[in-house]
């Protein structure tokens, strides 16, 4: 259930601040860099990130709205990306209202911890720029700032551009032990300790 964090996505391209409450929907200050070609990307409200819990009788699926993006990038040098995501530990929800709200106090803590952010420190992609209709392979490390610990998750997937649009969909798998977190349980049914987030992202690249 974490992640989401992680989310994330992130996705696909996101960096880590201070847990501090922000109302959903509001832009983060951009990452800072040296690279003048870096362009600011503007997230589509339809992006997401879900993610697969599993336990001995299938698991459960979520998601965790974004709460905050901010993403900057040069699409001849995808290498150079730097971003933060947010969301909100207390928004993340399963269709199990009793569920999310014991996850919310028990798992996330999320009185004491209210937000889930991840910031990317590096981007490996093939290829290494993304002309207009192509698509790329990319490696995206980051660390992900949850439960009051942070630790470096690796997320993979491809990123594709057409025009000013990019769609990037990414794959992390969160361990709720690196993050000192209780695994959510039912009567003697315990979540795995290994939570896969997937995050998909629609974005729209500033012009020059």
């Amino acid at each position: 259930m974490v992640a989401l964090a992680a989310l994330a996505v992130l996705a696909c391209l996101a960096t880590a601040v201070p847990a501090s409450a922000r109302a959903p929907g509001v832009r983060l200050p951009p990452a800072s860099g040296v690279d003048p070609n870096r362009r600011a990307a503007a997230l589509e409200p339809s992006s997401t990130i879900t993610f697969h819990a599993s336990d001995a009788f299938g698991g459960f699926d979520g998601k965790a709205p974004i709460a905050a993006f901010s993403l900057e990038l040069d699409p001849s040098r995808l290498s150079g990306a730097r971003g933060r995501v947010a969301v909100k530990s207390d928004a993340i929800t399963t269709g199990n209202f009793l569920r999310d709200v014991n996850a919310a106090r028990t798992v996330f803590d999320a009185a004491r911890y209210p937000e889930i952010v991840y910031q990317v420190t590096a981007v490996q992609a093939d290829p290494a720029s993304l002309p207009d209709g192509r698509t790329a392979d990319v490696t995206v490390t980051g660390l992900l700032h949850m439960h009051g610990v942070e630790r470096s998750v690796v997320a993979h997937g491809r990123l594709t551009r057409s025009g000013d649009a990019l769609e990037a969909t990414l794959a992390l798998p969160v361990r709720l032990s690196d993050f000192g977190m209780t695994r959510p349980r039912l009567f003697t049914v315990v979540v795995d300790d290994v939570v896969q987030v997937r995050v998909h992202l629609l974005l729209h690249v500033a012009s020059p």
